[in-house]
C-alpha cells in the first residue's frame, strides 16, 4: 500500500521524493494550521503538525536549558522556542526526523513568525496491534518498571492506552 511505500522510501533515502514526511503520520487531529497559515493567526493559540529539523540548546542567565527548534510542514519552515519549563517537560520527545503535533502561541517579532511551544506530542505511536501496546524506552526520563502503571496519550491529550508495564 502507499504508506508502506512511503515508509520504505524514507528508510532507504532518508527523505521522500514526492510527499512530506508528516504524511507517515496518518491521519492527523483536526484543527491543524499549516504555517504558511500562521502569520493569519499572530497572537493566538494554535496546533500544527510539523516535522522537526534542527534546534539549539541554550541556559537562560539563571542556567536553566531551553531550545529554539526548527520545524516544517509541507507548506513552510517555522522557529519554535521551548523555555525552561515547557522544555523540561517535552525534551525527552525531541527528536530530529520525527512529526509532532506543537500547541502554542504565534508571536511576529521584527516580521519573523515564531512559535512559542505550550505543549508537544509526537505523532504516530509504534507497535499498537489493538491489545498490547509495545513501547521502546529508548532514552526514558525515567527507569520504568515491571508493576507501574502507565498511560499513553493522543495529541489531543485523549487516553488511547494504558496498562501495568511487563518485562518483555
Amino acid at each position: 500500500d502507499r504508506t508502506t511505500r512511503l515508509r520504505r522510501e524514507y528508510e532507504v533515502l532518508g527523505f521522500l521524493c514526492a510527499d512530506h514526511p508528516v504524511t507517515l503520520s496518518g491521519r492527523l487531529p483536526p484543527g491543524m494550521i499549516k504555517v504558511a497559515r500562521l502569520g493569519d493567526h499572530v497572537g493566538r493559540r494554535v496546533r500544527c503538525a510539523v516535522w522537526l529539523l534542527t534546534g539549539k540548546l541554550v541556559a537562560t542567565r539563571s542556567g536553566e536549558a531551553m531550545e529554539f527548534l526548527t520545524f516544517e510542514d509541507e507548506t513552510g519552515i517555522v522557529e519554535a522556542t521551548f523555555f525552561p519549563l515547557v522544555y523540561r517537560r517535552y525534551a525527552h520527545l525531541l527528536q530530529s526526523g520525527r512529526a509532532y503535533v506543537l500547541t502554542g502561541t504565534v508571536d511576529q517579532d521584527y516580521g519573523a513568525l515564531t512559535l512559542t511551544v505550550e505543549q508537544a506530542a509526537a505523532l504516530g505511536v509504534a507497535g499498537w496491534d489493538g491489545a498490547v501496546l509495545t513501547v521502546d524506552f529508548e532514552q526514558p526520563v525515567f527507569a520504568p518498571a515491571p508493576g507501574q502503571k502507565l498511560v499513553l496519550y493522543d495529541a489531543l491529550e485523549r487516553v488511547v492506552a494504558g496498562g501495568t508495564i511487563r518485562p518483555v
